[in-house]
């Protein structure tokens, strides 16, 4: 899990989009959240997705969602299963990435995988896109609208 996690964390610290607001003089607040709410706009359109899938999730909301990434719902019912079960997770957690066994990261599934998971557990944002772990699968965003 620590290569997963500390790529996660790294990735969510560089996506600030979604972290929460620290406290700032109100022009300054006022200033960052335009520029914020212009870069979640501007990934939002390079990548096909609804305006609001940036937002931060509710207090109440305990949990993270997958992002719909085409007609992908049925993965993402399946990964959250996946991802609720413990031992699941642990097995996923304890894969050990080495570039000349596994080839490229971006082609690793059980490190996208293991990123994916370390994803929802740390973010703040409403949904975790599964671009990532569809792409180590070989699959181009067109391959996401296939049934």
């Amino acid at each position: 899990m620590a290569e997963a996690t500390r790529v996660a964390k790294s990735e969510l610290a560089a996506a600030s989009v979604c972290e929460p607001n620290t406290p700032l003089s109100m022009n300054a607040e006022a200033t960052r959240a335009k520029s914020e709410l212009a870069a979640a706009r501007k990934l939002a359109r390079r990548e096909s997705k609804d305006r609001h899938w940036y937002r931060a999730r509710p207090a109440a909301q305990r949990f993270a969602g997958l992002a719909n990434e085409g007609s992908t719902c049925y993965l993402a019912s399946l990964l959250q299963s996946l991802f609720f079960i413990e031992e699941v997770r642990e097995a996923v957690y304890a894969f050990k990435y080495a570039h000349a066994v596994h080839g490229p990261a971006e082609h690793c599934v059980p490190l996208q995988l293991a990123r994916l998971f370390a994803r929802l557990q740390l973010t703040t944002c409403q949904a975790v896109s599964t671009r990532a772990l569809t792409t180590s699968f070989g699959w181009s965003r067109a391959d996401a609208f296939q049934q």
